[in-house]
């Protein structure tokens, strides 16, 4: 008898452990943020010296993805393959978070540059105020600057024809 309560306990973190472990993976997906307006930044550009790379990219001529990464992030490398699979389809831009402009350029310049912009939160104060919570990420935005699509992590194949690229097509019937 005295061992009943250690069984119900023992019982009850089985049932949740396995509930945990079945469960659809969809931890990375952040539905939250869906449907709201990208927030309103302004980062120094990458690329142009005197230009700023800014939310009202975000704002019109039609679907763009925004991608958040760092040439220090091993996740943002391994994912990189995808984003040149993705360019091909639909312009890209990069905030390069809380990273060096030369070590920026240096892995763009190595890995194969697929933005169209990138801007550059060399210390990570402005990626924070966009809502960014981690490295790499995702944004999927339409031409009114309204975000369609959030995830967290490194995009793979079944991240894109699973999610991006069906939301891609549709929008485009």
């Amino acid at each position: 008898m005295k061992y009943i309560p250690f069984l119900v306990l023992l019982l009850i973190s089985i049932l949740i452990t396995s509930a945990m472990l079945l469960k659809k993976d969809d931890n990375n997906i952040q539905n939250y943020i869906i449907g709201t307006k990208i927030s309103e930044f302004e980062l120094p550009s990458l690329y142009e010296k005197d230009d700023k790379f800014h939310s009202k990219i975000f704002h019109s001529n039609g679907w763009k993805v925004l991608n958040v990464f760092a040439s220090w992030c091993q996740q943002c490398k391994s994912e990189h393959k995808y984003l040149k699979k993705l360019s091909k389809i639909i312009p890209l831009y990069g905030i390069a978070y809380n990273d060096n402009p030369i070590k920026t350029k240096r892995f763009l310049d190595k890995m194969g540059n697929v933005y169209s912009s990138v801007g550059i939160d060399e210390h990570g104060n402005n990626a924070v105020l966009i809502g960014i919570s981690g490295i790499p990420e995702t944004y999927l935005i339409d031409g009114q600057g309204i975000i369609r699509f959030k995830y967290l992590g490194a995009l793979d194949d079944k991240v894109l024809d699973d999610y991006i690229i069906p939301i891609i097509e549709e929008k485009k019937d």
